[in-house]
């Protein structure tokens, strides 16, 4: 009798044989009704018929916390370097904030904004093919979004990071690859311009910036560093208010 596991990975665009062997095996056999309609057969079996004919018993997790992104970062790495490829990529928000230990709110994605290149970094206008389909198929094998690293923030890179950022990244290797996160102050300022750009909205960047615990000063020079991308009197007068709010009443000329 042939083998109903290999017949229909012949068909599915995760091809099971694609998959480097140190990768965990999916268990999501409990998201589909009724499984145990199929009791002799493996679980990634199930899993696959459920994928195919009952997708919408395939339930996605749109949230996931340090240990989830870490997993996920670490299954990434070895299907990169099982396709011998390797990237070093620089990582803000929430994704980041999670990766330092500096937050335990879940977070749906991990930023980045450049690709190590070289010993420099270069902003990271678009995700290479290769690595977008890594990062798919990363998200089929855990159920999460297929966005769940992007490079949507990738401006901030280009028109400037805070200066001296460098000296403060914090490195995490996954196989082969290799993710630069942020660290504590320049967090700060991305938070700070997050939740002026987003105002009155933005309450999860106002949440993380308390939990960071800014100072005064911190506060007033991440202040003058988002100025630097976006100049205009309008934003002016909302970081203006978002330091009174954060209890800086004299900032000073920013």
């Amino acid at each position: 009798m042939a083998d109903p596991m290999a017949t229909l990975a012949d068909f599915h665009p995760l091809a099971w044989s694609r998959r480097p062997k140190t990768i965990k095996e999916v268990t999501c056999c409990h998201n589909v009704r009724n499984p145990s309609f199929w009791p002799t057969f493996s679980r990634k079996f199930i899993f696959l018929c459920a994928e195919v004919y009952f997708p919408a018993y395939c339930v996605y997790s749109l949230l996931v916390n340090a240990s989830e992104l870490q997993e996920n970062l670490r299954i990434l790495g070895e299907l990169l370097e099982s396709r011998e490829l390797g990237y070093q990529i620089l990582a803000i928000g929430g994704g980041a904030l999670l990766l330092r230990g500096l937050m335990k709110r879940p977070t749906a994605d991990i930023d980045i904004v450049a690709f190590g290149d070289a010993g420099r970094f270069v902003v990271a206008h678009e995700l290479p093919a290769e690595l977008l389909h890594a990062v798919a198929d990363v998200a089929s094998l855990r159920r999460v979004p297929e966005n769940w690293l992007n490079s949507a923030p990738a401006d901030l890179f280009r028109l400037g990071m805070p200066p001296g950022y460098e000296a403060r990244l914090d490195v995490a290797k996954f196989g082969a690859l290799t993710v630069y996160s942020v660290g504590r102050y320049d967090q700060i300022c991305f938070k700070l311009q997050a939740w002026v750009d987003r105002y009155p909205g933005g309450e999860k960047h106002l949440a993380d910036l308390r939990l960071l615990e800014p100072t005064n000063d911190e506060l007033i020079t991440a202040a003058k560093w988002s100025r630097t991308h976006d100049p205009s009197e309008g934003f002016l007068m909302g970081v203006l208010g978002a330091l009174r709010l954060l209890g800086v009443e004299n900032p000073g000329d920013i």
